[in-house]
């Protein structure tokens, strides 16, 4: 079981969604045994094994009573691994407000264990003043142990630092060499991070060849910031005679991995698809998923520009589409919707299969 938002948080720096521990000991797949993967955590069972009762819990989505147990080994047991756990669930709002800054606070007492992934996190609650003051600086600094410890994705964003010249001199070539040693070790968002230096980075580096390389490598693993960013590039220059559609393509894999900013592009490349006129109508098919992908973004996205011209398509569309439809479809969007907001299934359902 694995919450959906989750899963995309934790693909930013994690390669597997192995188990750290013995899924036979525990008998149940939580979603923190998927998301600290042994490229994440490289801990002895100590740790992990007194959190299995709060590791079910979190699995069947009781969030008080696994909330409960992991405060408790935290505090009185000083584990750090239940630290960060705590401060996921603040951080991602389970059963509880978000709340970043409380978040960054447990980050940082288990970094101070070494858990990889926490190491990372308290980077970035470095990096942008999460939990109080911004330190570039000592961002770097966590960045660099994070990947020491076993997260080599963090380079990345050791890189980016590098790149702005945040915290360390900036240095675009060393930027994007960091990033690139990661990508060609096979983690997919390294992979989407090297390609999107190339594209948007600092002038000295950019080449829209290696970037779509790059891109296309991170999408064929399996990563939605890959293929949401593909759908970008084809869609702002069409490359190698790849326009419009095969960005729609992109943006609609993204959005049906749950990738929030794919839903809004992926409805208004339906929506403005040749194949719509007077006397050239859409195909069934094709309205279909262009109601489903428009309820996605009303329902979902955080940007009101979208909210608003998804609603404007959204009037048109009804005015054509048979409301015996409406039903089925709306059913659709609540599935799609549920797998990424609630603990659900660790297979990935999109709206319109």
């Amino acid at each position: 079981m694995i919450h959906g938002a989750a899963r995309v948080w934790a693909k930013r720096f994690c390669l597997e969604y192995t188990p750290f521990y013995s899924l036979k000991a525990l008998k149940l797949v939580a979603l923190l045994s998927l998301i600290f993967g042994v490229a994440c955590v490289q801990q002895s069972d100590d740790l992990a094994t007194p959190l299995s009762t709060a590791q079910e819990a979190l699995a069947v989505g009781d969030y008080d009573a696994a909330y409960k147990q992991y405060l408790h080994f935290a505090e009185d047991e000083n584990n750090p691994l239940a630290q960060f756990s705590v401060g996921l669930f603040y951080q991602l709002g389970w059963g509880r407000p978000v709340n970043d800054a409380e978040a960054c606070s447990w980050f940082s007492q288990s970094a101070a264990g070494n858990i990889p992934a926490a190491l990372f996190a308290h980077a970035d609650c470095l990096r942008f003043g999460k939990g109080g003051e911004a330190s570039p600086e000592e961002a770097a600094v966590y960045y660099q142990k994070a990947a020491d410890e076993g997260l080599p994705t963090a380079l990345c964003s050791l890189a980016e630092l590098y790149m702005a010249g945040e915290g360390v001199p900036r240095n675009p070539a060393k930027a994007i060499t960091l990033c690139i040693s990661v990508a060609q070790q096979g983690h997919p968002a390294a992979m989407t991070r090297a390609g999107l230096f190339y594209l948007e980075g600092d002038e000295s580096i950019r080449d829209n060849e290696k970037a779509l390389q790059w891109l296309v490598a991170g999408a064929n693993a399996n990563d939605p910031e890959a293929m949401y960013n593909l759908g970008r590039m084809m869609r702002m220059q069409p490359v190698a005679n790849m326009g419009n559609d095969n960005a729609r393509q992109w943006f609609e894999k993204a959005a049906a991995l749950g990738y929030e900013p794919a839903y809004f592009p992926t409805a208004e490349l339906y929506y403005l698809a040749k194949g719509r006129g007077e006397n050239d109508m859409i195909t069934e098919g094709d309205l279909a998923k262009l109601y489903m992908w428009l309820q996605v973004t009303l329902q979902s996205s955080m940007q009101q520009t979208e909210r608003d011209k998804a609603g404007e398509m959204l009037e048109k569309v009804l005015l054509v589409m048979p409301a015996t439809w409406q039903p089925v479809l709306d059913q659709r969007v609540a599935d799609h919707l549920r797998e990424f907001r609630q603990v659900s299934g660790v297979r990935h359902q999109s709206p319109v299969s």
